[in-house]
């Protein structure tokens, strides 16, 4: 039952965000968080529109990490090799790309087939070396967390320029 008030919390979230951007040239609104739980949640909105605009081409369309299904970005989610209760690895780019809605959600993210693919992509060992970067303590602040937001917000805006889209189209969607 919590799962699935998360996920609907968590697509609400995804849909304002992606309405924001739908905005020609308004981008995002400027939102500073006030608590350390409201950052991380803005940070996470905006860090899973990252991931699943880079995980794709200029079309919007890319593969599932693990599945290799072909789909839209917004159709997708930003699939985590390492649970997100891991805040060391939580916000890691290595550890999330894009997933299909059911290798993320009713497969549980596909951990093995995750595993076998991250190490493929960013060299052998790459997920025992994600699993002891997930054990480190990390204390995140409000001021980084909104650093951080602002970061990911310009490489949304980056993504979505012409400039983006003309080497984004040349990439075989088995690259990206």
């Amino acid at each position: 039952m919590k799962n699935t008030m998360l996920r609907k919390e968590k697509r609400k979230t995804d849909k304002k965000i992606e309405k924001n951007l739908k905005k020609k040239n308004e981008g995002f609104k400027k939102v500073i968080p006030t608590s350390l739980k409201s950052a991380e949640n803005k940070l996470w909105a905006v860090f899973s529109v990252y991931i699943r605009l880079r995980d794709s081409n200029s079309q919007g369309i890319g593969s599932c990490f693990t599945c290799g299904k072909l789909l839209h970005w917004t159709k997708g989610d930003c699939g985590h090799g390492i649970p997100r209760q891991h805040k060391a690895t939580k916000f890691n780019e290595w550890n999330n790309h894009l997933q299909c809605k059911r290798c993320n959600g009713f497969e549980g993210g596909a951990r093995e087939l995750y595993k076998q693919n991250m190490n493929k992509k960013y060299g052998p060992e790459t997920w025992e070396k994600m699993l002891i970067a997930s054990k480190q303590t990390v204390k995140w602040s409000v001021v980084g967390l909104t650093e951080h937001l602002e970061i990911y917000k310009s490489k949304i805006n980056y993504l979505r320029s012409d400039t983006a889209k003309v080497w984004r189209v040349s990439l075989p969607i088995s690259f990206i």
